[in-house]
């Protein structure tokens, strides 16, 4: 198949920060929206691109998000099938995963307590997208987990480019 490879641009804008209500301590005063990421020339940052039609077994992995100053570090991560995903608190704050499928059904759900906890939550059964909360009060935080069968995705840097080797 080759290497695809290319750069992703939108004519929107990028989303206001999302003001920090409480734990501004830690949090800052506001955090970036997690809804887009675009800079000021259009460059598309954390768009999932992906081949479609495509039949392969990718390895198992370990992926983590972790919860860094109130925000999920990555905002939207993309993984194949079979990969185990961990959470990690850098927070001294209390957080909680709520893990939800597009059905609205709930996936996992756990406290996160202490600061430098870890937890291997779940292994990624695919393929379709896995919605992330904080419903301990931080309700800005918000991630995106997307699961595919094969291993042809990339998700775009902050330039907006991407490149997928098959």
């Amino acid at each position: 198949m080759g290497t695809i490879h290319g750069v992703v641009t939108t004519k929107a804008r990028a989303a206001r920060p999302i003001r920090v209500t409480f734990d501004q301590k830690v949090c800052g005063a506001e955090v970036p929206d997690p809804s887009i990421a675009v800079d000021s020339a259009g460059h598309l940052a954390n768009a999932v691109v992906t081949v479609t039609g495509v039949k392969a077994r990718a390895p198992s992995r370990v992926a983590s998000v972790v919860n860094d100053k109130c925000t999920f570090v990555p905002r939207v991560l993309a993984v194949s099938s079979g990969t185990e995903v961990r959470f990690r608190n850098s927070d001294p704050l209390f957080h909680s995963v709520h893990a939800r499928r597009p059905d609205g059904s709930t996936l996992v759900s756990f406290a996160m307590p202490l600061a430098g906890q870890e937890i291997p939550a779940f292994v990624a059964k695919g393929p379709g997208p896995i919605e992330l909360t904080c419903d301990a009060g931080h309700t800005w935080m918000r991630a995106q987990v997307e699961i595919f069968e094969h291993p042809y995705f990339d998700l775009t840097n902050a330039r907006g480019a991407f490149r997928i080797d098959a």
